[in-house]
């Protein structure tokens, strides 16, 4: 079925904020961001959580591990924002020994019309519906999608305040 799509990324012009941390228990950060954080935190529920990847070496030491968190956050029946949390790093056996991380936060918002039905297929609908979003609907969107870049800031504050980074205004 016919659709329009625009899709961009929250954080424009660059994809994702990146955090570095060299410390003991690097693994420690995937743990503080478990679902029952990020449904709080991004005001969601348990099944707009999933992790898309899980990779773990065990075979290593320090064991390398990437691990990919997407979270799909809806807004209205036409927009909704995919935020996408990746960690990346070393975990020695012992938890005290110094690892490394990286997290990477990021996310893109999409907006979608469906033609469906002939009626919505016709030059006619698809007119009232592009009047619609240059006049109404494209307002409401930047509301959308200023809650969608406060959202990756709390996760970013959320991950340097339990490194013990000092927060970046």
């Amino acid at each position: 079925m016919p659709k329009w799509v625009i899709e961009e990324s929250i954080l424009y012009p660059r994809e994702k904020i990146e955090i570095n941390y060299k410390g003991p228990d690097p693994f420690q950060l995937y743990k503080k961001m478990d679902s029952s954080f990020l449904q709080a935190t991004l005001e969601v529920g348990g099944t707009a959580i999933w992790e898309r990847d899980f990779r773990w070496s065990a075979d290593s030491d320090p064991h390398n591990f990437y691990i990919r968190i997407m979270v799909n956050k809806g807004f209205d029946r036409f927009t909704e924002a995919y935020y996408e949390i990746i960690f990346e790093g070393a975990q020695p056996s012992d938890p005290k020994k110094e690892g490394n991380v990286r997290v990477a936060i990021g996310g893109s918002m999409r907006t979608s019309f469906e033609f469906s039905t002939g009626f919505q297929q016709t030059p006619i609908y698809k007119a009232l519906v592009w009047l619609y979003f240059k006049i109404f609907y494209s307002k409401v969107r930047r509301k959308y999608f200023k809650i969608a870049e406060e959202d990756i800031y709390k996760l970013v504050r959320a991950v340097r305040s339990w490194i013990g980074a000092p927060e970046v205004v």
